[in-house]
């Protein structure tokens, strides 16, 4: 007798305090929305955000954490919006990510898009504990955080910033954007978040990629041409178009996390350049790890 292939059931889990309904449920397969009151518990059976310390000695072990249980509080309200498939998970996981992404734009024009508005988890779920599915982590190496020298470095960044309220003003945007871009595992909408930041400076609003080079050549005391080339600005640009036009990058994992590493690294250093702390090597960095991706789905 032939096994029949498990379900999988992604989904999108909001709190809501704006819903009445204790108890609804809609069916719009492939979509199912759901309305429920807790208490309950979901099981993640995805970890997007796993950050793990690796010194990066030889034969090192390390320990990737599983995804901790959704605590659906009692008395609180919670829209869940899910979608399953008995497909490999980690083939499918885009698609029905846009699934359910399609249906909350659809419900939030048909109610109120401020039903979403507190998010809680979006991923692979199950009703019972699971081995995960198509977990990442992202390797770091552990610091000491030297309290004299980040003393002196923000006072200097504060020193300059606030000498022009402009570029004060265009830091203060990058930061956030920046912000929601390292919290976010390798998405499209990181890659959109990060290249916004250039957008914001030095591009200074417009569509002219030509602008990130000189000023990073001004930084690094590079050759502009030369460090363009090695960056691939031109390709970066491209990308950003593509996700801009056609709503995807249609990259694979490895190839999204090469080109975010990259890109994120241009805008921590013109982060840097801006508020006038010193170029401090992360370009070269960024270039080496593009060859040696530190995002692995396990």
């Amino acid at each position: 007798m032939r096994r029949q292939p498990p379900i999988w059931h992604f989904a999108a889990v909001y709190e809501t305090r704006l819903v009445l309904n204790e108890r609804l449920v809609i069916a719009v397969p492939p979509v199912k929305v759901e309305v429920i009151t807790g208490p309950a518990y979901m099981f993640r059976l995805s970890n997007d955000r796993a950050v793990v310390p690796l010194m990066g000695k030889v034969g090192e072990e390390v320990e990737i954490p599983s995804p901790p249980a959704i605590d659906l509080e009692a008395g609180k309200r919670y829209i869940i919006v899910s979608t399953r498939t008995n497909e490999n998970p980690a083939v499918v996981e885009e698609e029905c990510r846009r699934v359910v992404d399609r249906m909350i734009g659809i419900i939030g024009l048909l109610s109120s898009p401020t039903l979403f508005a507190l998010p809680i988890y979006v991923g692979w779920v199950s009703a019972t504990p699971s081995t995960p599915l198509n977990t990442k982590a992202m390797f770091s190496k552990p610091e000491q955080l030297n309290r004299a020298a980040l003393e002196k470095g923000v006072s200097i960044a504060r020193r300059v910033l606030a000498r022009d309220p402009a570029m004060r003003d265009r830091f203060d945007l990058v930061a956030r954007l920046f912000s929601r871009t390292m919290g976010s595992p390798p998405t499209d909408e990181a890659f959109l978040w990060a290249w916004t930041c250039l957008e914001v400076f030095p591009m200074m609003g417009t569509q002219k990629h030509r602008h990130i080079a000189p000023y990073l050549a001004k930084l690094t005391g590079d050759d502009e041409a030369a460090l363009a080339a090695r960056l691939d600005i031109r390709g970066l640009y491209i990308l950003r178009s593509k996700l801009v036009h056609s709503g995807h990058l249609g990259l694979g994992d490895t190839e999204l996390y090469r080109s975010l590493t990259i890109l994120r690294g241009i805008v921590c250093t013109v982060m840097r350049g801006m508020c006038g702390l010193p170029y401090d090597g992360e370009l070269e960095r960024v270039v080496q790890l593009r060859e040696q991706p530190t995002v692995i789905p396990v």
